[in-house]
């Protein structure tokens, strides 16, 4: 029976989680001239519902996200989400199905795509990814994948943004060569499409994974392939189509220093869907640290860097730079009660306009999580 969580034996849990932060940022758009200074109260909660056995699993996440300012009533926002999953495993291999939908500002949804900060309008976006395997042997699994994804803006004409959907689908093979050793291949097609706009862009990439241990402490994976891009304009001199190749690669190494503390470094060469109405290159880095003092305290500390451009030499409005660091903690106060803060410091480098923008930002959470309610029939 397909999604069996349903029948005998099956698990079920409810487990629910609130936060609330308090947020100091000396320039919460980015914006590199007329900085706005705000201090602001966060609320979030969340709850993970699921029924699940050995062969599946059922489950659903709503939540929220409230953000109240004293110095400007006009930043006040809320955004809500709510995920589901769901999975099944057979002899042969498994099936699933993700999903979800979220309602946000287009202050921090556009901040690590297109960039356009400026305009306070909501985003709403929904997407289905279905998936399916199949075991040719115990080491061998073939592999496809699918998603859809559609994205409108309020206000579309005020924001620079163009509604938009974005599709993929993808196959593929892996091969287990040991425990901790795995190679793989994948052929993928994705096309985004933004009506009001006039364009639609596909891409097609082929790419290779291998993944393995270095040692007893440090572990990586690797993937690197090409693609061909074609994105199709329509102007007002009629329709016309514009091609470009290039590589895609994703690198990820983990390594622990000691037993209490880890370095991870994460780089990648992808092209990302946009509101911009047209898939964008992104170059990023990340290179982090954690060290764990105790079994209740965690100090951490991060550099990320995201180049974002226009596919093409010719230079448009979405090529940006963002670097942010960040240096944190976590203290575990009870079982169930957290303590968190953070130091954010941001730039944001616009090519086009030749400008650059800075913030500081302070935030302090605190937040509790119910102890998960679970019942089995």
């Amino acid at each position: 029976m397909l999604f069996a969580p349903f029948g005998q034996c099956a698990e079920w849990t409810v487990d629910p989680s609130v936060s609330a932060s308090l947020e100091v940022n000396d320039n919460i758009a980015l914006a590199p001239t007329n900085p706005e200074s705000v201090d602001s109260v966060l609320t979030s909660g969340s709850v993970v519902m699921a029924v699940e056995n050995d062969t599946g699993r059922l489950g659903v996440s709503p939540g929220f996200r409230d953000r109240q300012s004293r110095r400007s009533n006009d930043l006040d926002r809320a955004s809500q989400y709510v995920n589901f999953d769901a999975s099944q495993l057979f002899q042969w291999g498994g099936v699933g199905l993700d999903g979800g939908f979220r309602a946000e500002s287009t202050l921090t949804s556009e901040l690590e795509s297109t960039g356009f900060v400026e305009a306070d309008k909501r985003r709403n976006s929904l997407s289905v990814q279905p998936n399916v395997s199949y075991d040719l042997s115990e080491k061998r699994q073939l592999w496809a994948r699918a998603s859809y994804s559609s994205t409108d803006y309020q206000g579309e004409e005020l924001t620079g943004l163009y509604d938009f959907d974005f599709r993929t689908v993808a196959t593929g093979v892996s091969q287990d060569l040991a425990d901790d050793r795995q190679v793989g291949m994948s052929l993928s097609w994705s096309r985004e499409r933004a009506p009001t706009q006039g364009t639609e862009t596909d891409n097609i990439a082929l790419n290779a994974q291998y993944r393995s241990a270095l040692s007893d402490r440090t572990t990586y994976s690797a993937s690197l392939g090409a693609r061909y891009t074609v994105q199709k304009l329509s102007v007002a001199g009629g329709d016309f189509d514009e091609d470009d190749a290039g590589g895609v690669y994703e690198l990820s190494v983990r390594s622990l220093v000691t037993n209490r503390s880890s370095v991870t470094l994460a780089v990648s060469q992808s092209l990302v869907p946009s509101g911009a109405g047209v898939l964008l290159e992104q170059y990023s880095g990340t290179l982090s640290y954690g060290h764990e003092f105790e079994e209740r305290l965690r100090c951490s500390a991060s550099l990320g860097l995201l180049d974002t451009k226009s596919l093409g030499a010719t230079r448009s409005p979405v090529d940006y730079a963002l670097a942010r660091a960040t240096v944190g903690a976590d203290w575990l106060l009870a079982e169930d009660w957290r303590l968190q803060g953070s130091y954010i410091y941001s730039r944001r480098d616009d090519a086009v306009a030749d400008t650059l923008a800075f913030s500081n930002a302070v935030i302090v959470t605190v937040s509790y999580e119910w102890p998960a309610y679970t019942w089995s029939r």
